[in-house]
């Protein structure tokens, strides 16, 4: 698996990030290329201890479950919400 920690990973992110553009149309939800890298700076803040975030019980929680939904089954586009610290 890729780990942020890798310089050629790293140097990917970097590069995919600065493609963005202001104007670009949403792929996958409704957010703006702005809105999904705030999104994305805050989630990376839980794990790091930077930002709180409640639990709530979600079958996600369970590994195998996540595993599937994340690698085999079609990912419902623009239907899931995220946690409101996001």
């Amino acid at each position: 698996m890729p780990s942020i920690f890798d310089s050629e990973v790293e140097d990917q992110i970097r590069a995919r990030a600065a493609r963005l553009n202001a104007q670009a149309r949403p792929l996958w939800g409704r957010m703006q290329p702005g809105e999904m890298l705030c999104h994305l700076v805050d989630a990376c803040r839980v794990p790091l201890g930077e930002a709180p975030a409640s639990r709530r019980w979600t079958p996600f929680r369970f590994f195998g479950l996540r595993w599937l939904f994340v690698h085999l089954l079609p990912w419902p586009k623009g239907k899931v919400r995220t946690m409101k610290e996001f």
